[in-house]
């Protein structure tokens, strides 16, 4: 595949994403190109089996949807027997498992809330924005070995597709030992998704991209909440960030 593209499936475009879905898409994308049908399907099943280790999924108490979106794909038989399929059927197939991809991982517990305004307040060109900086990075890096990273497309990217209105709030009652580890795992699957989604971009650049992620989080709940997290907070859920996704 030289080329791909994908449109949203319905009752996506509302709502908040704790991730854009524009990350979804690229990832579908990335997975695909300059492969052969059979190793564009392949890598595509791999990135859907992917999801069972997201932290908000493994933590989850129901996570049936996501469940049955995994085992559909799993059991179409021009998934799992790509050679089967003729040539003038490979291009829709291929653009239903990416669309069934993105699908499937919109439904992963914490990637979706229908019933919470997104953080448009910069709009939907900043998630776009977002996910353009991180695919030029992944792109430049794709194609050429020498390529000098740009550091802030992968730290401003990580952030502006990631929607701050998801941030937890710690209670005033609640336990830091309660409350870190609801945070991480917002972070961690964001990141993590990030990372499976832009797969040329050194791992080294999301390491410091962690580092700002985090800082750029808690800023945000200090600014919007009234909190009080220093740098001792931030070295702290950095370090547990990058053990859950690194």
């Amino acid at each position: 595949m030289s080329s791909a593209t994908i449109e949203r499936g319905e009752g996506t475009g509302s709502g908040a994403h704790s991730t854009a879905f524009v990350v979804f898409q690229d990832a579908a994308i990335n997975a695909v190109l300059g492969k052969t049908f059979k190793d564009a399907v392949n890598d595509l099943i791999a990135l859907s089996e992917k999801v069972t280790g997201l932290p908000n999924y493994i933590t989850a108490t129901d996570k049936t949807d996501t469940d049955s979106k995994l085992a559909d794909i799993k059991k179409d038989t021009n998934y799992s027997n790509p050679d089967g399929v003729e040539d003038f059927e490979k291009v829709t197939v291929l653009q239903n498992l990416m669309r069934e991809y993105c699908l499937l991982r919109n439904s992963v517990p914490g990637s979706y809330f229908p019933k919470i305004s997104g953080s448009k307040t910069k709009g939907m060109k900043s998630e776009k924005a977002g996910g353009n900086k991180l695919s030029e990075e992944n792109e430049q890096y794709r194609l050429d070995d020498n390529y000098k990273r740009n550091l802030n497309n992968t730290k401003q990217g990580l952030w502006e597709t990631f929607d701050q209105q998801i941030l937890p709030v710690q209670d005033s009652k609640e336990r830091a030992g309660d409350y870190y580890p609801k945070l991480v795992a917002v972070i961690s699957n964001h990141l993590q998704t990030c990372l499976d989604s832009y797969p040329y971009i050194q791992e080294d650049d999301f390491v410091k991209g962690c580092q700002f992620l985090v800082e750029k989080c808690l800023l945000e709940l200090n600014s919007k909440h009234k909190k009080t997290y220093g740098p001792r907070v931030v070295d702290k859920l950095v370090k547990m960030v990058e053990k859950e996704v690194f």
